[in-house]
This record gives structure tokens, C-alpha cells and sequence, in this order.
């Protein structure tokens, strides 16, 4: 099986390295979501976004994108990782690090101390004197242009603070969710109105890579978002998505349309092949439910014209498959090898109608 690093920039694979030295990305949700992360892989990030940690085991991580921590043991590497280990573009190693920060030892002079203070303390006493006797007219600044270079110092001094960054942008976003609140009608439009100009003018001038990692961005905050809502929220989010649509479908054009329609059928095949039979059985439930729910409630010119369509679906269907006449041996080894195919079928359908019946009672 050939093997590749996922991490951007890196062409590492199974040709020039040991198989022992790729480690497949990690099963776990937030684990994998934090390689995700740091791999910086568009494609890795996409099939993350639509199919979570799942499509993502196929992937591999070179040896080369982790630190000496993060080994069981750093002289055997195939032994293999740290459950909480994660990796990084370039690692600095233990013994690097060190190297980089070590110094030896200080140099001083020994020799003439006395003397080499001396001619220190009169050059100085010399530059303090010269500079407080003379001053240059064209520095020489007006008490206004004073104000305004302690007001920027002290800017500069604010923006420049040991404050954290995370608390600060807390505090930010505290304000101005007291400022939102106090804002009249006007204002909010004003508001929004402004935001989306803004965001405009910024989306028509960034490039490809910037706006791929704008959508990662995004992908991402929603992704934790709905991770974190509750049922409540979750209920108010659908039906605003199924608004928004419904709208967006309104005023689309026959090649949007017949765009997304394909999209949903990929994701739909690609979630379906990932299905389990049980998945698979309630998702048929939850198909006969709506069917039935949607045909309780059309229009007599809606069922004619949904059976007009049924009739030529199936007659369609018919004109293609065309079925041999049956020999005479053929029907008792049919019979033979189909009777056990038919109690599996018997007993699905059978659960599948109790579990209709016992959702219509509840």
C-alpha cells in the first residue's frame, strides 16, 4: 500500500522512507480535527468537513512533523506514538533547541579596568554637556505636538501591553454585544449594511488561497458550533437553513439547479456507503414516513400528476429490463436457493412495518 505524508509541503512517501515511519491520522474526533489543523491540507480538510475522522484513517503523517515527546521511544520509532500526540511543520528536536540557546561562556577583558572606565565616564560627561548646551531649532516641538506624541506613545504602549490575546478579544466582543444591544433599528441595518460592503470588497479582492482558507475557516467555526448547540438551538438552526433554501432554490437558474442537485447525490451515495444495515433500515423508515406524510397532504391535481409520473417511471423500467423465460430445471434451484434470501426479507420487512406502526401510535 503506497504511502504519503499528508502535510502540505512534504513529499515524503514509503519510497524513500520505512513504512514504519508513516502513522495514520487518529480515530478520535477532536485528535483528528487537531491534525487536521496543522497538516494544512485543503483536501484533508474538506473530507473532514462532510465525512468527520472517518475518511481521514486513510491518511499517514511522516515521522519528520513530530518531536522526540511524542514518541514512545524516540530510538524505536516503530513502536509508534503517544495516544495525545500531535504534529507540527517543522519540529525543532530536543538537542537543536539546545544547541540554538547554549552558550559556552562570557568573554570579559581582565586587563586595564581602571583605565577603560575613565575614558568611558569622559566621553560620557563630555556627550551629556555638549547636548545640554546646544539644542536644534528644528527639533524643537510646540506643547500641541508634545500632547500628540504622548497620546501615540501611550497608543502605541497600549496596543504593545502584556494583556492576553484571547482575554482581550473577550473584552472586545463583550463591548460590542452592549453596544448591539442599545442600537436602535436604524443603526443595526446601518450596521449590517456596512459588514456586508466590507466583506464584499474583501472577498473580490482576495486570491484562491486566501479564499480557500477563508471557507476552512468557516467550515471549521460552524463545524464546532453545532458541535456545542443544543436541541433547542439545533431545531431553530434547521428551520432557518430550510428558509434560507427554500430561497436561494426560488431564484436559481436551471444549471445552479442541476448543479446541486448532482453535489446531494454524491454526498448522498458517499453517506450511504458508509451506512450500517441498521442506518440503512431506519433511513428507509424515515423515507416511508415522509412519503406518506407528503401524499396525506396534496392536492388532487399533485396526486395525478405524482401517479402519471409513477406510471412512467415504471413503465420505463419495464421497456429496460427484460426478463428471459424460465427452463424447466431452473425454477426448483431457484426455489432451493432463494428460500433463505426470502426469511431474511420477510423478517426486515416485517420489523420495519412494526416500527412504522409503533412511530404512527406514538
Amino acid at each position: 500500500m503506497e504511502r504519503t505524508c499528508s502535510m502540505i509541503g512534504c513529499n515524503n512517501t514509503n519510497d524513500n522512507l520505512s513504512a514504519d515511519h508513516f502513522f495514520q491520522f487518529p480515530s478520535d474526533f477532536d485528535l483528528c480535527l487537531t491534525w487536521v489543523e496543522n497538516c494544512k491540507t485543503p483536501q484533508i480538510f474538506e473530507d473532514f468537513v462532510f465525512g468527520g475522522a472517518l475518511p481521514c484513517l486513510k491518511r499517514f503523517m511522516c515521522y519528520h512533523h513530530f518531536s522526540t515527546d511524542d514518541f514512545v521511544d524516540p530510538e524505536r520509532i516503530n513502536l509508534g506514538l503517544k495516544p495525545s500526540a500531535v504534529p507540527h511543520y517543522f519540529p525543532l528536536k530536543q538537542d537543536q533547541r539546545w544547541e540554538e540557546c547554549y552558550i559556552k561562556d562570557e568573554v570579559c577583558c581582565e586587563d586595564n579596568d581602571e583605565s577603560w572606565e575613565d575614558v568611558i565616564d569622559n566621553e560620557t560627561n563630555e556627550v551629556d554637556n555638549y547636548i545640554r548646551t546646544w539644542t536644534d531649532p528644528a527639533t524643537t516641538t510646540t506643547p500641541n505636538e508634545e500632547q500628540q506624541e504622548t497620546k501615540s506613545r501611550q497608543k502605541q504602549k497600549g496596543n504593545q501591553s502584556d494583556e492576553d490575546p484571547t482575554l482581550r478579544k473577550q473584552k472586545d466582543a463583550l463591548r460590542a454585544a452592549n453596544r448591539r444591544k442599545q442600537e436602535t433599528e436604524e443603526q443595526k441595518l446601518l450596521r449590517r449594511l456596512k459588514d456586508k460592503t466590507r466583506s464584499a470588497t474583501k472577498r473580490s479582492n482576495e486570491t484562491e488561497e486566501e479564499r480557500q482558507l477563508r471557507r476552512q475557516k468557516n467550515a471549521l467555526r460552524a463545524a464546532t458550533r453545532r458541535k456545542e448547540e443544543t436541541e433547542e438551538q439545533r431545531e431553530i438552526r434547521r428551520l432557518k437553513d430550510k428558509a434560507r433554501s427554500a430561497l436561494r432554490r426560488k431564484n436559481e437558474t436551471n444549471a445552479q439547479s442541476q448543479i446541486r442537485k448532482y453535489n446531494d447525490a454524491v454526498r448522498a451515495a458517499f453517506r450511504r456507503s458508509q451506512e450500517s444495515p441498521e442506518e440503512k433500515m431506519k433511513r428507509r423508515i424515515y423515507d416511508m414516513l415522509r412519503a406518506a406524510k407528503k401524499r396525506g397532504n396534496e392536492t388532487p391535481e399533485q396526486r395525478q400528476k405524482r401517479l402519471k409520473a409513477d406510471r412512467e417511471r415504471a413503465a420505463r423500467r419495464r421497456s429496460v429490463i427484460k426478463v428471459d423465460p424460465p427452463t424447466a430445471e431452473e425454477p426448483a434451484n431457484k426455489s432451493t436457493d432463494s428460500e433463505p434470501e426470502k426469511e431474511s426479507s420477510k423478517q426486515i420487512t416485517d420489523q420495519m412495518i412494526e416500527m412504522i406502526i409503533n412511530k404512527i401510535l406514538s
